[in-house]
Parts: C-alpha cells; structure tokens; sequence
C-alpha cells in the first residue's frame, strides 16, 4: 500500500445482529465516495458482508481491516472463532 492509502478499522461484535453488516456498508460508500469502478464496489462489498456476517454469526465476532489505495483494496477479517479442526474432513461432501 502507498502512504496515502486509507486505513480504515471496525470491531465487529459477536451475535450481535443490530450492527451486522456495518462495517461493509461503510467501505462500499467509502468506495463509491473515491470513485472506485462500481464492479469492484460491488465484488469487495459482497465479499466484506459474508465475511463479516459469517465472524457474527460462527466466530464470536472479530476485526475487519481495510486499506484503500489507488490500485487495490485490501480487506482482512480476523475472527474469534476456534477455527475447523479438520479441514480435510470438512472439505468432503456432506460433511457438516
């Protein structure tokens, strides 16, 4: 990222459905804001909300990340959860 990229920090609470979705909402219209290419918006928002909703509802809530820059968004959510024990077994069809 350049040094002028906009850093940008949001907690996101645990079942805590009133604020879910937030945090996401205030990138996309920070991205409309800089005139950012409506499919892009479009892509990271999506992105943003599903994994934001997803740390609401399954991981205890966590932090969002953003940096915004002229030439990319970079968006990182750490959850809270205690993570897939056995990814490989989860990875299988039918498996829940």
């Amino acid at each position: 990222m350049d040094e002028n990229s906009i850093k940008l920090r949001y907690d996101i609470p645990g079942n805590d459905f009133a604020v879910a979705g937030e945090a996401s909402s205030n990138v996309k219209k920070m991205l409309t804001q800089l005139g950012v290419n409506p499919a892009i918006i479009k892509k990271a928002s999506i992105a943003m909300y599903e994994a934001e909703i997803n740390a609401v509802i399954h991981a205890n809530g966590g932090i969002a990340e953003v940096e915004i820059d002229s030439s990319k968004v970079k968006i990182i959510i750490n959850d809270k959860g205690p993570g897939i024990p056995d990814i490989e077994l989860a990875m299988q069809e039918g498996y829940s």
